[in-house]
């Protein structure tokens, strides 16, 4: 009995244990919602393939001589609002395009590349930008490419409904003659480097996914193409 005792920790001990699991379990608790609402006032995640633009369409040009980006609720928890501690120092002017995501508030995420490759991103007025018209087959052709690392994309004409794409990286090249759907275009090659239906792709073929938006042509190739890793934000060359 007396070896139990002094084994087991004193009553008050417990207690302040007890009482600081609360704690941190209230914590948690509360850090839950906070955390959630700071996420809806972040910018992020822009220009993937697959994304869907609340505006219809992803590429926007700007009316404003300058227009200035918005910081998120990453960087001040009441951001973004058109307070001075919000403003970033980025900025986008007239005939700058941008890729744009969802909106919070009189705001819309956009990321805006460069033509070194380097990203801006953050909210911007949703009233000081407009979309692009739809774009006809011709705005596929040129010789696209993603800097640093040069990856290139040709595409080319090839009758009324169907362009060519050759797609090169590390010696690896992928290409296909495709009817683009819209804005979008899918392709399959299988090893032996001949096109397949993607639905008929197996774990071995390399995928292509594309989207032309305004300046910028977004690739995904879900990691399916070996050593060349082709996904990312192209310009024309």
């Amino acid at each position: 009995m007396a070896l139990n005792s002094m084994m087991r920790p004193p009553a008050s001990a417990a207690v302040k244990r007890l009482a600081s699991l609360a704690v941190v379990a209230a914590a948690i608790a509360l850090a839950g919602p906070a955390a959630h609402a700071a996420s809806e006032r972040d910018c992020s995640g822009v220009g993937g393939v697959s994304q869907e633009s609340t505006k219809g369409d992803a590429g926007v040009h700007t009316q404003a001589k300058r227009v200035y980006f918005v910081r998120g609720g990453g960087e001040k928890p009441s951001c973004p609002d058109a307070s001075s501690e919000c403003r970033s120092p980025s900025y986008v002017v007239p005939d700058d395009i941008a890729l744009v995501g969802r909106t919070f508030g009189p705001y819309t995420c956009a990321l805006v590349v460069d033509s070194h490759g380097r990203r801006t991103e953050g909210w911007l007025p949703t009233a000081d930008l407009q979309p692009f018209p739809p774009l006809d087959l011709a705005h596929w052709y040129g010789f696209w490419v993603s800097p640093p690392d040069n990856r290139r994309i040709t595409i080319r004409h090839v009758d009324d409904a169907r362009i060519a794409i050759t797609a090169e990286l590390y010696g690896v090249v992928v290409s296909g003659e495709i009817e683009p759907q819209g804005d979008r275009v899918e392709f399959a090659v299988a090893s032996d480097g001949k096109p397949i239906p993607v639905a008929a792709a197996g774990e071995k073929a390399c995928r292509l996914r594309l989207r032309t938006v305004g300046a910028y042509l977004l690739v995904d190739d879900d990691n399916t193409c070996g050593t060349a890793a082709f996904t990312g934000i192209y310009q024309r060359s």
